[in-house]
């Protein structure tokens, strides 16, 4: 984890389109760098990088969902793996946290 988190944060080009995300809560893209006030009900999700193994078939990253005024938050770090050209993610056992 120290290695992943050493490698700082990243801009990954996401589909945010409603079809593919099924949250619940309504949501929009938010521009980090123009972040806006914080609002009751305000969830922010993010995702650190991407740490692959050699054979490209493992991989290792964490996320976050902070809410406004601190009332809430958790995060986690997530295993997947690539099964006959599909990934399956689970969340890494022992490694959570909440805010």
């Amino acid at each position: 984890m120290k290695a992943l988190h050493g490698l700082g944060n990243v801009d990954y080009e996401l589909d945010m389109s409603p079809k593919l995300w099924n949250l619940p809560w309504p949501y929009r893209v938010l521009d980090p760098r123009h972040f806006p006030a914080a609002a009751d009900g305000l969830h922010v999700i993010a995702f650190s990088r991407v740490a692959f193994d050699s054979s490209g078939k493992h991989a290792l990253f964490s996320f976050s969902d902070s809410c406004a005024f601190g009332q809430c938050g958790k995060g986690g770090a997530v295993v997947g793996n690539k099964d006959e050209g599909s990934w399956k993610f689970a969340t890494a056992k022992g490694c959570s946290w909440a805010y």
